[in-house]
């Protein structure tokens, strides 16, 4: 199968992939990190009611005309009205009442005047300052009017979209469920950290890198220990895998090895192959099948190279099943930092960090096999293919992570 590029793999799986069916309801405090099932919508006016947004005094601007510094309009103080509250009458000609921060405004006033610009006081007040009909207000529906979208199926919540939802007196909320993903590491070598390492083994870190991304990505992970170069037990054991779960991810056993068995595990499993190879490094060798109509995203077993591929093939399916409208990762213009001093005569993924617009790339190397680099990276620089070596100022593109 020919190598396909990162968009056109990336499309080919979530051409096949739907959000998981169902729904559950969650409180405010468990939103963060999930999918909205259903648009949101205001129920209320925010604000309910004008009110003041400042300590001071409600009246009629027109009691104000020609008051200074040195002419001030003095005004009979006619009540006070706290939040919570609400002033019984209303203001007339000459008039004032004394208002605190987020209350009612009372009938008949037209706006506010600051404390800071009177006297203060209680009975009557002197008003050093003309003020114009509305100012310092907040007027009913201001930030949000009753039936407005509020937020739309699909778009992924944090905190910062509580507020609203609180303010509208919501206490849950639909949501998708969340995506459950095996995680397998390939290969005889493989030992799971905390284990004995025998001659020729090394630890897998392939396996708990993957599974603390997809808890980072509020997906449910299930770890499952180092699996075999045996493509009958690679196969029995994905099937199993996959009953349990929406989505596998498995690292190495991709390339063309003597012992890099997955695309004949697929086969046993009669799935269908959407690609083998994508035009990239690292991680060139990828591969995707559907078992059951259930994807399997199998990447290199090189650390850095597993998390570059996982990023722009894995991480998208796994949006898709999750419900989210926008399965992409974003990507920024951003200006280099230091320098790329390796021209990429394919189209190469460098992993990097962006601080304030500028991208400094990793310095501990860029080898697909080197785990360290990778620790406190949250962008990966995309280069085309056939791009020089860069200095630093140059334009990149990054994918953020």
């Amino acid at each position: 199968m020919e190598r396909i590029s990162i968009e056109g793999a990336a499309a080919a799986l979530l051409a096949r992939l739907s959000p998981l069916p169902g729904r559950e309801s969650v409180p405010l405090s468990a939103l963060p990190g999930r999918v909205l099932a259903e648009d949101v919508s205001a129920r209320l006016d925010v604000p309910p009611f004008d009110r003041s947004p400042l300590d001071g005094y409600a009246l009629r601007s027109a009691d104000l005309a020609g008051a200074g510094p040195g002419a001030p309009a003095l005004l009979r103080v006619a009540g006070t009205v706290y939040a919570g509250g609400t002033f019984p009458g209303a203001v007339g000609p000459g008039e004032a009442v004394r208002i605190m921060t987020g209350a009612p405004i009372p009938a008949g006033a037209d706006c506010v005047v600051r404390q800071e610009d009177t006297d203060g006081g209680r009975e009557q007040v002197r008003v050093y300052s003309s003020l114009h009909a509305g100012q310092n207000l907040c007027l009913r529906g201001e930030d949000v009017t009753a039936g407005a979208l509020l937020f739309r199926r699909g778009e992924r919540m944090d905190w910062t979209h509580i507020p609203a939802l609180a303010g509208q007196g919501v206490t849950e909320v639909a949501v998708f469920p969340l995506p459950r993903a095996a995680v397998l590491s390939n290969g005889d070598e493989l030992v799971s950290p905390g284990a004995a390492l025998g001659p020729g083994q090394i630890y897998d870190s392939n396996g708990p890198m993957l599974a603390a991304r997809l808890a980072s990505l509020h997906a449910r992970p299930l770890l499952l220990p180092g699996g075999t170069d045996d493509p009958g037990v690679l196969a029995r054991r994905l099937a199993g895998d996959l009953e349990k779960c929406d989505l596998a991810v498995t690292t190495g056993g991709v390339s063309v090895g003597e012992h890099d068995y997955l695309l004949r595990a697929a086969e046993l499993l009669g799935a269908e192959v959407l690609f083998h190879g994508v035009a990239a490094k690292p991680g060139s060798p990828a591969l995707a099948f559907l078992v059951g109509g259930k994807p399997v995203v199998a990447l290199s077993g090189n650390p850095f190279a597993a998390a570059a591929m996982f990023e722009v093939l894995a991480r998208p399916a796994l949006e898709r099943l999750a419900g989210a409208a926008h399965p992409l990762p974003r990507r920024l213009g951003a200006v280099l930092r230091g320098e790329i001093g390796k021209p990429s005569p394919v189209r190469r993924l460098v992993r990097a960090r962006l601080e304030g617009g500028e991208v400094h790339v990793a310095p501990q190397g860029h080898s697909s096999g080197m785990a360290l680099g990778l620790a406190g990276c949250n962008c990966l620089i995309d280069l085309p293919a056939g791009t020089p070596a860069l200095s630093g100022g140059a334009a990149v593109e990054v994918i953020l992570l």
